[in-house]
């Protein structure tokens, strides 16, 4: 097996492009359509440079919004769906419990209004200013606490742990070292629901399906339960907003195979590039044996590049660059990340020849950070950007792949494949005590949001849309990736992967022509 002689950061020719290598005659394989946040178009049909213009600029830069909005809209299309599955699940039968809204729980012919009211802010006098004994008060509250009522709302999830920017200033002040937090969960935790009316506090009773360390703050449910004279609400069950099941194609196989990679973080890698230099030679197909690249390469033409292409710098930059960043009055960080750039701009652009290449920003990639966030610029890759089996994508992304060419009429050959670069798992799963990815990932399809701890933990764009994050059906696969460990799992007819972050692993993943996901271990032998 040989390895490709240029590293991804040795210096490009005077042409600015390496020698290409020999094209692989793939199999070029049905279309895939790509419906994302911000940006819905059809590939493989051009559009114009001032048509690209108009949608890379749309709604990115208005910023007067505020959030209240955001979970506003959240919250009335929410409630579509689990109004529906209330009626039926809950409303069978004799004796079906009723919608209320908060404000509607209680009422008082004197003073106090809702259950906010009832929490210590009871009246004090009635009419004439005659002042009230304890039971005077208590007659003037109507509740009746054996009435079992459904209400929906958004969960307000009270965390001391969880980050907030006085106390950030607060310790700083203080001279005070700042720890990133791995959890932003503590026993004083505890939980409010809230609609467009008030909010009042939720009681999880036992065996409700309701715990504290396993919601997070955003989240949209109904729950059923009985109001109490405490300002309080007894929750007796509770229902998510669960999507529809997936459908599935009749006929499970694919024409082509595709690759998911995740993780690659070249800046981190940046003194030792074998296995990635190795992982492209694969794709090129410079490496391998004859049969392999007979066989196998030419039906791998989709290429899924999923988050975190570029990461940070960790080690120590050498003189020379040191020297060469002072001269052009640029940090030396931003040195390598240009010239990194360039040769994965290089390389991608000669895989885009033979096989359709995705990429989708990530957490620590030169792209926009509020979530959900905007395809790569097309400044940071030119050259692969010219190429229209290239595609720069948003994160998180839905794509719709035809299973097979001799099913394309048939209404249920695609499969739907939510892609996503994980930073929206790993930030719920910091805000809960689940330990593994996968079942965090598990969670956002449960609670039918890809996103829901956005804008209170994670970073949202003003502007976002969301009913491109409000999830009304369940993917055929979920691919999530920058997690540690690659992990699959089926949940009502979904598959949930996680896809470890290949400079740790040198993993990738690949879901071959029987929908079988197996992993790709790049590695050299020492």
């Amino acid at each position: 097996m040989k390895l490709s002689s240029e590293s991804l950061l040795s210096p490009p020719t005077n042409e600015g492009m390496t020698c290409p290598p020999p094209k692989v005659e793939r199999d070029p394989g049905p279309p895939v359509e790509i419906a994302q946040g911000f940006l819905k178009t059809i590939l493989r049909v051009r559009m114009s440079k001032a048509e690209k213009d108009k949608q890379d600029s749309t709604g990115r830069n208005m910023f007067s919004k505020q959030y209240a909005s955001t979970y506003d809209n959240r919250l009335f299309m929410t409630r579509l769906i689990l109004e529906e599955k209330v009626k039926e699940e809950w409303q069978q039968g004799d004796n079906p419990p009723p919608f209320q809204k908060i404000s509607d729980l209680c009422t008082a012919t004197t003073g106090a209004r809702n259950v906010a009211d009832i929490s210590g802010h009871l009246p004090k006098q009635g009419k004439g200013g005659k002042k009230l004994t304890e039971a005077d008060r208590e007659q003037h509250l109507h509740i009746d606490e054996d009435l079992v009522v459904v209400i929906v709302g958004t969960i307000f999830k009270i965390q001391p742990e969880k980050p907030s920017i006085l106390n950030e200033l607060a310790e700083d002040h203080a001279m005070v070292p700042i720890k990133e937090k791995k959890k932003y969960i503590s026993k004083k935790d505890y939980l409010i629901l809230e609609d467009e009316s008030t909010r009042v506090f939720l009681t999880p009773l036992e065996n409700s399906g309701l715990r504290i360390d396993s919601v997070v703050n955003g989240v949209v449910c109904a729950v059923k339960g009985r109001p109490t004279l405490q300002g309080r609400f007894n929750v007796e069950d509770v229902m998510w907003a669960t999507p529809k099941p997936a459908i599935w194609p009749i006929v499970r196989k694919l024409d082509v195979e595709m690759i998911f990679v995740s993780g690659l973080l070249l800046c981190d890698q940046h003194d030792s590039m074998s296995h990635i230099d190795l992982f492209f030679d694969y794709l090129q197909g410079l490496c391998g044996s004859p049969d392999e690249l007979e066989t196998r390469c030419k039906s791998k033409t989709r290429l899924f590049i999923v988050g975190d292409t570029f990461g940070r710098l960790r080690k120590e930059i050498s003189a020379e660059k040191q020297t060469k960043a002072t001269f052009t009055t640029v940090d030396p960080e931003s040195v390598l990340r240009i010239e990194i750039a360039k040769k994965l701009d290089v390389i991608l652009d000669q895989l885009a020849q033979t096989m359709e290449v995705y990429i989708l920003p990530g957490e620590l990639d030169p792209a926009e950070p509020m979530f959900p966030q905007a395809p790569f610029h097309r400044c940071i890759l030119p050259l692969a950007s010219r190429r229209t089996m290239f595609h720069s994508l948003c994160n998180p992304t839905r794509i719709d792949v035809t299973v097979s060419s001799a099913s394309k009429k048939s209404p249920t050959s695609k499969l739907d494949i939510i892609l996503s670069g994980g930073q929206n798992v790993i930030n719920a799963k910091k805000n809960t005590a689940t330990r593994n990815s996968i079942d965090t990932a598990e969670d956002i399809l449960k609670w039918g949001h890809l996103c829901p701890t956005a804008p209170d933990t994670l970073a949202l764009h003003p502007d976002s849309d969301e009913e491109a994050l409000v999830l009304t059906s369940l993917p055929n696969f979920f691919i999530v990736g920058g997690q540690k460990r690659f992990k699959i799992r089926e949940w009502k007819g979904t598959f949930i992967v996680t896809l470890p972050k290949f400079s740790d692993t040198g993993i990738a993943v690949i879901l071959d022509k029987t929908m079988n996901f197996v992993p790709l271990n790049i590695k050299l032998a020492k």
